[in-house]
């Protein structure tokens, strides 16, 4: 690019400049010469400020930063979003069955679990103490489930049970991927989980609700929600 030479003071300046920016000398004839092209590493480096004379223009930095802070901004605003809508999904697992309760019938239990979507898969057990409902596969806690079963003692309590398969196998002191991500989806909607003084399972308290995961086999995970009004000694 073009540079001139001020014949006051001697220092090079940029060919578009009319006064000399460090003596303040017009710039009338003066030798000029050619210089590589400095000025848009400089623009790049300064944020765009700077002026066509060469020298700092913090309004035009303004308007070249503006634009990076918006999209900056924008992304963060994208990514809260996501974890937003992520944590939403979580906790709208974890709430999957609003309208069970402690208090329950058997038969007003299964309503509610129709009402949520889940489809009966058996023919459900009347027992003296206790009844059950089987239902087919469906993803529950973010993970498909193998079957899930819905257990009731009225005037005791509601329990939901979730079966899930661990492909490659696992044990609690050795968990494997299905059981890990599992706990950390539940971690995430319902905080840290506690693991059992025997190390034989995790657990997590939500208000009337107690969940407990464990494994039943090398392959099977069971997860277990209790809905009891009276506290469950663990």
């Amino acid at each position: 690019m073009k540079i001139k030479v001020c014949p006051s003071c001697g220092h090079e300046i940029y060919d578009r400049g009319k006064f000399c920016q460090f003596c303040g000398c017009e710039l009338r004839g003066g030798k000029t010469v050619d210089r590589p092209d400095e000025r848009a590493d400089t623009e790049r480096a300064w944020g765009a400020g700077v002026a066509e004379n060469g020298s700092w223009d913090p309004e035009k930095a303004y308007r070249g930063s503006a634009g990076r802070v918006l999209a900056v901004t924008l992304a963060a605003v994208l990514l809260v979003a996501a974890a937003v809508i992520a944590y939403t999904h979580i906790r709208g697992q974890e709430m999957r069955f609003p309208k069970l309760n402690s208090g329950m019938t058997f038969q007003q239990a299964r309503q509610a679990m129709r009402e949520d979507g889940f489809r009966e898969d058996e023919v459900p057990y009347l027992g003296s103490f206790y009844s059950l409902q089987r239902y087919g596969s469906r993803e529950v806690f973010g993970i498909e489930t193998v079957y899930s079963e819905l257990e009731v003692q009225e005037g005791s309590y509601v329990a939901v049970g979730h079966m899930y398969y661990e492909p490659e196998s696992g044990t609690m002191m050795n968990p494997g991927p299905v059981f890990r991500q599992l706990e950390r989806n539940l971690n995430s909607s319902l905080g840290e989980g506690i693991r059992a003084d025997d190390g034989t399972y995790y657990y997590w308290r939500d208000r009337d609700k107690l969940l407990l995961m464990t494994y039943n086999a090398p392959d099977e995970i069971q997860i277990v929600i209790y809905y009891t009004a009276q506290d469950i000694s663990l």
